[in-house]
């Protein structure tokens, strides 16, 4: 089954694996980002860094109200 998360460079849905999860994947510019779980995990998110974190997952939720 795969998961849908937004690039946070382009803002483009990017599938990924499921076993992709905290690992580094491309979006169609073959930028590189990390997928993480939410930090309450329900759901996921796409983040610059592999740490991500609650900034990284507010820049996110705002980048999709964009």
């Amino acid at each position: 089954m795969g998961i849908v998360v937004h690039s946070p460079h382009s803002g483009r849905p990017v599938k990924v694996r499921d076993q992709d999860v905290g690992r580094a994947v491309r979006d169609e510019q073959q930028c590189i980002f990390y997928v993480l779980e939410r930090l309450g995990g329900n759901g996921y998110y796409g983040a610059i860094t592999r740490a991500g974190g609650s900034r990284d997952e507010q820049r996110y939720d705002q980048m999709l109200l964009k």
